[in-house]
């Protein structure tokens, strides 16, 4: 991914050292935000599941599925229209 954001004219280890801190700071985020806007690309959602039955499919055994925090990926529209252009 780097080497795709990294003209020739821009040193490598810059473009390195952009993608952690972006990355360190979407992980900071999602602890305390309900949602991060990432401005002409998407919206990362974060919800809480609460605890519910399922059934495992390969035994039909009933288990407890566990509460947990789920992200959903929600595309712009200026993304959506470059990737089927």
């Amino acid at each position: 991914m780097v080497s795709t954001l990294c003209p020739e004219d821009v040193i490598w280890s810059y473009a390195a050292r952009f993608l952690e801190a972006f990355a360190r700071t979407i992980r900071a985020e999602m602890h305390s935000a309900e949602r991060i806007l990432i401005p002409e690309v998407d919206t990362l959602h974060f919800t809480n599941r609460s605890a519910r039955k399922g059934r495992n499919l390969a035994t039909g055994e009933k288990i407890q599925i566990p509460a947990r925090r789920v992200v959903t990926f929600k595309a712009t529209k200026t993304f959506q229209d470059r990737v089927n252009s």
